[in-house]
Formats: C-alpha cells, structure tokens, sequence
C-alpha cells in the first residue's frame, strides 16, 4: 500500500502511508477437480471447483481516511473444453465455462480509523458469469505457432 516512488526507494512495504498503516487478511478454501486425457493432448477436458473466500483489506487514501474493502463470498464453477487435434501442425479447443459469485462485497470509508456511513459499494452478490469459446492453433513451422481464438461472455 505504499506509493510507487516509495516502492522504488526500497521502503518496507509493511510501513505506512500518510502516517495510517496499510492492513489486511485472507482466508480462502478451495477445491479443485481436473480432469484431462490419458495420452497426448487430444480429447475433453474438465475443470470444477469450489471456493470460499473471506477477506479484508484497508487502504491509505489520505492523512484522515481509509478505504476498507470487505469480501465474504462463496464461487463455484467450471470448464468443458474438447481438443481435436489435426496432425503434428493444428488444433481446435472449443468449450464453455460458468462460474457463480454469491456472498458480500463492500467498501467502506473510515474516517481517523473509525468507520462511517459512507460506502464506495455495497453489493449483495448473487453473479452468474458464463462463456463459450474456440482457440485454433496452427504450426508452420517446428519453432512457430500461431494462435487465434473467439470468446463469447455474459454477465448475470
């Protein structure tokens, strides 16, 4: 949390700005399940995961004032991707992702360390998020490969 010029001064990043220390924590759990072929690159790929995430993290923004930003959310999600491959020169990916957000997000003003009324958001999240794709890739030559793709996405 400390201004660029005093990171490139080399100053202890845990010191603080404008005389208000820089705070925070994290506490994640996740779980992850992948699953991808046996033998070459060739065939479906498959991702699911679970995560809770809690965090909070406080930001010098001047002499007097903080921003605490506020995370409590839980996200699940996943991946279906299938690869043909095309030969030793190309491939084709093509595949769809969603992922869901539910939980708290805020940021708060503290005023002299103590909190106001006065938030810069406040959400109750309940985001779905999803996609398909397609990624191609071709080799002209053994040292080149080109790559080239398409992505559609949509936000609940």
């Amino acid at each position: 949390y400390l201004s660029l010029p005093a990171l490139e001064a080399g100053l202890d990043p845990r010191s603080t700005q404008f005389n208000n220390p820089g705070f925070g924590s994290a506490k994640r759990n996740s779980l992850v399940f992948n699953r991808t072929p046996a033998n070459g690159e060739e065939g479906w790929y498959l991702t699911a995961y679970a995560e809770q995430l809690e965090r909070t993290r406080g930001i010098s923004t001047s002499a007097i004032q903080h921003t605490v930003g506020y995370d409590d959310r839980d996200i699940f999600g996943g991946r279906i991707a299938q690869n043909i491959v095309f030969g030793e020169r190309a491939s084709l990916t093509v595949g769809a992702d969603i992922r869901r957000d539910r939980g708290d997000a805020l940021r708060q003003i503290y005023v002299n360390r103590l909190p106001t009324a006065n938030y810069i958001n406040n959400q109750d999240l309940n985001l779905l998020t999803y996609g398909i794709f397609a990624q191609a890739q071709y080799r002209p030559v053994g040292s080149l490969k080109l790559l080239g793709g398409l992505r559609y996405d949509r936000f609940d």
